[in-house]
């Protein structure tokens, strides 16, 4: 099965943004042979990056990545038609995943 999806950057002179929209239903996790618990991550990659600092939520994991006067800020998934209130917050880690820098939220935005 295809997933349909898009990655829309938006550059200001202030800004960057990053949207990961899913154009379509994804199925369920067990079709790819993961557990049903599995969660959807983006993931970018960073070349010689400083390393941030990472602020701590409310939920006492990390959820702000922050170099100095810039940072990569908690974020919103949404199913678009859907009630604003219906919402998830992601939050932002920084790793490294196989000998490389990454930062990484979850989850993805969804559209029907």
């Amino acid at each position: 099965m295809a997933v349909v999806a898009d990655v829309v950057y938006e550059l200001t002179a202030y800004s960057l943004a990053q949207d990961v929209v899913i154009r379509g239903r994804l199925p369920g996790p067990e079709y790819y042979g993961l557990s049903s618990e599995s969660e959807l991550t983006v993931v970018s990659e960073f070349y010689t990056p400083p390393a941030p600092l990472q602020r701590v939520g409310i939920t006492g994991e990390p959820d702000v990545l922050q170099w100095g006067r810039m940072g990569m800020i908690r974020g919103k998934a949404f199913g678009l038609g859907e009630e604003p209130d219906s919402s998830l917050s992601v939050r932002k880690t920084w790793t490294q995943i196989a000998g490389e820098i990454a930062a990484s939220g979850k989850p993805a935005v969804l559209t029907d």
